[in-house]
């Protein structure tokens, strides 16, 4: 079952730091750019992180694929696992997200994610613009270990580990 707005304002509250009432949908909560990105330029390795604070605004080449996370530190619950994508209005403005996001039970920390432009225009994204959503949906069981994996904790775009 996915989880529907209240259910969603009642975890978001212990559960999403920081949290915004306002970033709740019907069936998802949007979540927001941190700043933090890496980029790798032709497919070759993920370029040093760099961080842009607010005001600032990124203008995305086309050539590059970018690794971004989220500013919103996730805690999911044992008996919930949690899809994030690419928000609709972010595709219609030129973005690509490589592939949804699965997040597991009891995973902990920022979500990392792959984007590119691949729009004809130019495309701005700054800090704590909303351009992921992430739904929720409750398991019919608990499993018998939650997620406890090499990315949990993280605080930042993290690049595959081995």
């Amino acid at each position: 079952m996915i989880l529907s707005d209240l259910q969603l304002r009642q975890w978001g509250w212990r559960g999403v730091v920081p949290f915004s009432h306002d970033n709740v949908n019907p069936a998802s909560i949007d979540l927001t750019w941190s700043g933090k990105y890496r980029c790798s330029e032709g497919g070759g390795t993920w370029g040093e992180p760099r961080e842009l604070s607010s005001p600032s605004v990124l203008s995305l080449c086309r050539d590059c694929l970018y690794l971004f996370d989220t500013a919103e530190y996730v805690e999911m619950p044992a008996g919930c696992c949690g899809f994030f994508t690419l928000k609709s209005s972010m595709g219609r403005a030129g973005m690509n997200m490589l592939h949804m996001g699965l997040v597991d039970p009891g995973f902990q920390g920022t979500l990392s994610f792959e984007i590119q432009a691949v729009g004809p225009l130019p495309l701005m994204v700054e800090p704590g613009q909303r351009i992921v959503q992430i739904v929720l949906m409750r398991l019919e069981a608990e499993p018998e270990r939650v997620y406890n994996g090499h990315y949990q904790g993280n605080r930042e775009p993290t690049e595959r580990k081995a």
